[in-house]
């Protein structure tokens, strides 16, 4: 890379919203819905790699975060380890009940060691427990919001809060809003310089945290063909414009 190139991409770095992900999390009719894109690219926009956004390290708990590309597997691994210390441990540090405030202790803790202002986490947690399932969202600083709707953060959040500008999650199924979430991701997977996508010939990650059932579980195979239909058959049949696309919905 030249000079030029290198300053290019220090200046790019700066300006670039930290948050190089879209991740989306819904309370709707039938359970909690996670879904998040899995591409990972640098401060200057290239891709490095896809994986997924979400982990679960603890039983019926799911957490789903987005930040800098140089700290996703670092803040991972951090709260991994963490809860894999205390998970033998006799005081039981980690527990259903108090896992929300002990997340949020970590976000602040990993947050304070970023070396520079745009170099932060946040992160999506689903509880998942039937009727009583609960979904939080924890800001860069610690700010903890029980969901009762929708929340979505990431480089992708404009584009997704359009498509889901007239939905009401807790009057659809997890199925339905997942659909619209996931025409959302694919379109942005199709513009050019674009920091959300998945990989090719790939698909968002989309996690049901039914509350009639025991285990959370991937979308099946047969609702993530049918995203793909109609997702396609709308990009064709509306030219991939964004606003008649929303509307179509």
């Amino acid at each position: 890379m030249s000079i030029v190139d290198q300053e290019k991409a220090i200046y790019l770095c700066q300006l670039k919203p930290p948050i190089l992900t879209v991740i989306v999390g819904a309370k709707c009719l039938d359970g909690i819905v996670l879904i998040a894109d899995k591409k990972v690219t640098d401060c200057s926009g290239n891709t490095k790699y896809y994986i997924n956004k979400f982990f679960f390290d603890l039983e019926h708990i799911l957490i789903g975060y987005g930040g800098r590309v140089d700290y996703f597997d670092i803040f991972r691994k951090y709260i991994a380890g963490d809860i894999m210390i205390w998970r033998n441990n006799n005081t039981k540090q980690y527990t259903f009940e108090n896992f929300i405030p002990k997340i949020k202790d970590s976000v602040i803790r990993f947050n304070k060691l970023a070396s520079k202002a745009n170099d932060y986490f946040e992160v999506i947690i689903g509880k998942h427990l039937g009727k009583l399932s609960e979904l939080y969202y924890i800001d860069k600083d610690g700010g903890v919001q029980n969901i009762s709707d929708y929340i979505s953060f990431g480089s992708g959040k404009k584009t997704v809060d359009m498509v889901l500008k007239n939905v009401n999650p807790k009057t659809i199924t997890m199925k339905e809003f997942a659909k619209r979430v996931y025409f959302a991701i694919m379109y942005l997977n199709t513009q050019p310089d674009s920091r959300v996508g998945v990989e090719p010939n790939g698909f968002p990650t989309i996690i049901y945290l039914d509350y009639n059932k025991e285990w959370d579980k991937e979308a099946p195979e047969k609702d993530i063909e049918e995203f793909k239909l109609i997702t396609e058959k709308k990009l064709v049949e509306y030219d991939n414009q964004l606003e008649n696309l929303v509307n179509s919905f």
